[in-house]
């Protein structure tokens, strides 16, 4: 998978700082981390008074949304961390499952940021994030319907 590739390929060093970018359904986020996974900032912009106008997530309007979102978000990210893109080791943005026009908003952002600072790209896969997140927080990982400990 490619969250398993990327933990191979970036060794968890504290020196690392990664910008995170989730567009995948009607949220906009990023976050900035280092690499033994301490969360130095978080930035969302909600999209709850969209659903409730459109009973629900409208792609179309979703998509709408991320793009007059995207810059500032990442920048709030990036100034409540107190880094620049300069600093950053690489960028991780989600990759699937979503909604394919949300999702191209957080890789289109992801893929300009790569390329003007020279960074690498991770591919994150989405409900693989949301199961690995607890890792992170507690030596018992439950994955909703088992727990094993590490």
């Amino acid at each position: 998978s490619l969250v398993t590739m990327a933990s191979a390929a970036i060794p968890a060093r504290r020196d690392l700082l990664m910008l995170g970018i989730e567009t995948s359904c009607d949220d906009t986020a990023a976050a900035v981390v280092r690499g033994d996974g301490e969360i130095l900032s978080q930035a969302i912009a909600s999209q709850s008074d969209l659903l409730v106008k459109w009973g629900g997530v409208a792609p179309k309007m979703a998509e709408e949304a991320h793009a007059l979102a995207i810059d500032q978000v990442v920048q709030k990210a990036l100034d409540d961390a107190n880094v620049s893109e300069s600093d950053l080791s690489a960028v991780a943005v989600t990759i699937g499952p979503g909604l394919s026009l949300c999702l191209r908003v957080g890789v289109h952002k992801a893929r300009k940021i790569a390329k003007v600072f020279h960074l690498p790209i991770v591919g994150v896969h989405h409900m693989e994030a949301h199961a690995l997140v607890s890792s992170m927080f507690s030596p018992y990982n439950s994955y909703g319907l088992t727990e094993t400990l590490n």
